[in-house]
């Protein structure tokens, strides 16, 4: 049995891209309207308000610093991963 996610679940757009998983087990997905994570329950959804250098974002990849790389039709942008509440937090 297949479970569906959409937006009306809180992906912030329906056109997936890329998905990758961090190293705290975290699904990151790339979609036509920003980046999300899930944790199994919930989506936090970044865009490009948050700092992402575009919205739409074709590739997540994650560096062994547990920073996060996403690639956008704008550009890539990094950010840290923080290892306590697995938010996106800045990059220096």
């Amino acid at each position: 049995v297949f479970r569906n996610f959409t937006v009306r679940d809180g992906l912030p757009g329906n056109f997936i891209f890329a998905l990758k998983k961090d190293p705290y087990g975290d699904l990151w997905i790339g979609s036509n309207r920003g980046l999300s994570r899930f944790d199994g329950k919930t989506f936090t959804n970044y865009s490009k308000l948050n700092g992402l250098a575009g919205d739409f974002i074709f590739s997540v990849e994650f560096g062994e610093d547990h920073s996060l790389w996403a690639g956008s039709h704008g550009g890539m942008t990094r950010a840290l991963l923080d290892p306590v509440s697995r938010e996106l937090v800045k990059s220096e």
